[in-house]
């Protein structure tokens, strides 16, 4: 189990972040 504990955080936080990324940019692309 030493690659489970290699990234504790999930890839939901991985996918949380993109999003919020993307967002903000799309955000300020139509701004």
């Amino acid at each position: 189990r030493p690659q489970e504990e290699k990234y504790p955080v999930g890839p939901w936080l991985l996918a949380l972040f993109v999003f919020v990324v993307c967002g903000s940019g799309m955000g300020f692309s139509l701004s």
